[in-house]
């Protein structure tokens, strides 16, 4: 239990934010330095997270819902934060490596 929590913690580094076109971010600053592209609008007006978890094992909506509530009351997003989620099938395995987790 105590991996997947921290396989589902994990994956919310996994951040995709969307930028005001449909091409994928070329950003590759460290986090500190890209923290103005983050939490401003300039040039992201959108968050997408995506959350992947163990069949059984997904976070409740109540937690979803309180990570939205609190990255929105951090994060300046015009249109919104939106969380997509996945799951993984429970083959037994741990610990996941990213190539379990991206599809």
């Amino acid at each position: 239990m105590k991996h997947i929590l921290i396989l589902s913690l994990s994956c919310l580094f996994f951040v995709a934010a969307c930028k005001k076109d449909p091409k994928p971010s070329l950003n590759k600053k460290s986090v500190g330095d890209s923290a103005n592209h983050l939490l401003s609008d300039d040039d992201y007006n959108k968050l997408t997270i995506e959350l992947v978890s163990v069949e059984g094992f997904e976070l409740s909506s109540d937690v979803k819902d309180d990570l939205k509530t609190f990255l929105e009351s951090l994060i300046n997003k015009p249109k919104g934060i939106q969380i997509k989620t996945s799951n993984l099938e429970n083959p037994g395995l741990a610990p996941y490596s990213v190539d379990d987790i991206v599809e």
